[in-house]
C-alpha cells in the first residue's frame, strides 16, 4: 500500500477529469494516522463534528453546494469534500 512505503513523497498534485454529469464534486485529502493508531478514533469524531456543526452551513448553506463534510478514511486518510 502507497501509505506504508517507506520513500513515500506527499507532493501537491491538482487533477481535473471531465465527466459527462452536471454534478461536480471536489476533494482534498491529508494522509493522518492508520487505524491501529491510538488518534484514529478522534479523527472519525472530529470529521462528523466538523461535517455536521461547520462545514454544513459553510459549505450547504452560505456556499450553495449540494453537499459536502469531512470523512477519514480507514487507510489514514482524512478528506473534505464538497460537490455540486
Amino acid at each position: 500500500m502507497l501509505l506504508q512505503e517507506p520513500n513515500f513523497q506527499p507532493c501537491q498534485m491538482k487533477t481535473f477529469f471531465q465527466m459527462p454529469f452536471p454534478v461536480n464534486f471536489v476533494s482534498k485529502s491529508i494522509r493522518t494516522v492508520p487505524f491501529c493508531h491510538q488518534d484514529f478514533a478522534s479523527l472519525c469524531i472530529l470529521a462528523r463534528m466538523m461535517t455536521a456543526k461547520f462545514l454544513h452551513g459553510e459549505i450547504r448553506e452560505k456556499g450553495g453546494a449540494y453537499g459536502g463534510g469531512a470523512r477519514m478514511g480507514g487507510s489514514g486518510m482524512f478528506s473534505f469534500y464538497s460537490y455540486r
